[in-house]
């Protein structure tokens, strides 16, 4: 089975340069196991659902998976201070992405993993903008009968600090290898 998992630094791996991220430790358990798997980790640093979809298409004709994960949105958040507000994605602008998204080659399933709670004071979202950003991913995700890991309602909506990298927004590899264990059970 060919998987796309589709994100931003949080795909990528980032500040987890021991392990790799969540999509590392999956594809070396399924290899483990023996799953017939060839994992696309397209996990870009940065970008925002803006980015995402002018280069989705490419990536997903290139690659032909059978399976397409998500885990997106963090950068596409209002924040203060912001270095980059031009960056920023609107609500609006975000719900037609992810229509874009998520409603590309409908007969390809598609698997969305929520966003995990992050910290508030460090990385100057708030909370009620990141829950109405996820909730707005579960919601559209749902009217594409999308599979749903919710990451974010698992972890009860609030921050848990031992899971996070100090920067506040990305996990830890304490925290990839949590997200890890509630994958495996989703993919061959």
């Amino acid at each position: 089975m060919i998987i796309c998992f589709f994100g931003a630094s949080s795909v990528e791996g980032a500040c987890d340069s021991q392990w790799g991220g969540f999509v590392r430790r999956y594809t070396d358990s399924a290899m483990a196991r023996g799953a017939e798997v060839r994992v696309f980790n397209s996990g870009v640093g940065g970008d925002t659902t803006r980015n995402f979809r002018a280069r989705f298409t490419t990536e997903i004709v290139a690659r032909q998976p059978e399976k397409i994960v998500f885990q997106l949105g963090s950068n596409d958040m209002p924040r203060t201070p912001d270095e980059e507000p031009e960056r920023r994605v609107s609500q609006t602008e975000f719900e037609e992405n992810l229509h874009a998204l998520f409603g590309f080659q409908p007969e390809t399933p598609k698997l969305l993993i929520t966003l995990f709670p992050i910290d508030p004071v460090r990385t100057g979202i708030t909370p009620k903008t990141f829950h109405t950003y996820v909730e707005t991913s579960k919601r559209i995700a749902e009217e594409y009968a999308i599979e749903i890991l919710d990451i974010y309602a698992r972890l009860g909506g609030v921050c848990h600090a031992e899971l996070l990298a100090e920067d506040g927004l990305h996990l830890n590899p304490q925290g990839y290898a949590w997200l890890t264990e509630q994958l495996l059970p989703l993919l061959p």
